[in-house]
């Protein structure tokens, strides 16, 4: 469950999102790969530009644009990528 959420002005315009996860007990980025104009040229299967084709997520402790700390504890490096443009 996401409780809190980290924005600065140097990741506004990516798309990603940094937040805590309370039942990881961690501070958490997520990225998201979004589909593109040449995505869906390459890739009949996709449908629309924007729509969300990839989300990685990474275990973070500061935040890598502005470098505030996050977490205070150890962080065990995390790392997991999800492909949904396959189903």
């Amino acid at each position: 469950m996401i409780n809190s959420t980290h924005s600065c002005q140097a990741q506004q315009h990516l798309s990603l999102c940094i937040y805590f996860d309370d039942e990881r007990d961690d501070w958490i980025l997520q990225f998201n790969h979004e589909v593109t104009a040449e995505n869906l040229e390459n890739y009949p299967h996709l449908e629309t530009i924007g729509d969300i084709i990839a989300i990685g997520i990474l275990t973070i402790q500061y935040c890598p644009y502005c470098g505030e700390r996050l977490n205070n504890k150890k962080v065990t490096p995390d790392y997991q990528h999800v492909v949904l443009s396959h189903w």
